[in-house]
């Protein structure tokens, strides 16, 4: 388990819109796994829960251009 935390994301002053503004985040506790899991492995297991998230079209994407990757 790794434990949460809070730390401030993104910059005030920056050209890259997607990164301001500068804003605490807070995580919960998380756990990583040893292994990655590819974008084709991760729908598989989705679709076998019958699982609705709201980036499935950013993963469905994925599947069709670059399925062997890691989940991003």
């Amino acid at each position: 388990m790794i434990p949460g935390g809070s730390f401030i994301m993104g910059k005030e002053d920056t050209v890259f819109k997607d990164t301001a503004p500068a804003h605490q985040v807070l995580l919960s506790d998380f756990r990583l796994s040893q292994h990655e899991v590819t974008v084709m492995e991760f729908l598989e297991f989705a679709q076998s829960l019958e699982l609705e998230f709201h980036f499935s079209k950013l993963l469905e994407e994925d599947l069709r251009y670059k399925p062997c990757l890691p989940v991003r």
